[in-house]
């Protein structure tokens, strides 16, 4: 299909890194978000099976105890989670088509561009998160 683009003189990375790049920035956030209600979710109702005596409002104070701000609805620290999160997600783009976009000739080549995105993917993510736990704390 790239080779295709080019025959047509478009660009394979103006039309598809930028669509996966995008994608990527979008979607991230909106995963961390429902991820973050999700495991709201499922500690409450943990914690109504486990303390059925005990009223959910004390749930709610031990459970957003360092995230509650007064000032704002948007959880403290959730500028370091959004950088280190869109970074993250630039970065597995960037990575995924690349890898992608290598030509391949057999299913083995197929099978080791997924293993190293997957990898390199790995060690990026961890790697922004160390320099981001070193600079913030």
């Amino acid at each position: 299909q790239t080779d295709a683009m080019r025959s047509l003189g478009a660009s394979p990375p103006s039309y598809l890194l930028t669509g996966v790049l995008w994608a990527f920035l979008l979607g991230t956030p909106l995963v961390g978000v429902l991820a973050f209600l999700g495991a709201r979710a499922a500690s409450a109702g943990v914690f109504a099976a486990m303390a059925p005596d005990v009223s959910l409002h004390a749930w709610r104070e031990m459970f957003h105890r360092l995230l509650d701000r007064p000032d704002t609805w948007i959880p403290d620290g959730t500028a370091w989670v959004a950088a280190k999160t869109l970074a993250s997600a630039f970065g597995i783009g960037a990575i995924a088509y690349f890898q992608g976009a290598r030509r391949k000739r057999s299913p083995e080549e197929v099978a080791r561009a997924i293993t190293k995105t997957v990898i390199w993917a790995t060690g990026l993510v961890l790697t922004i998160h160390l320099v981001f736990a070193l600079v913030e704390f």
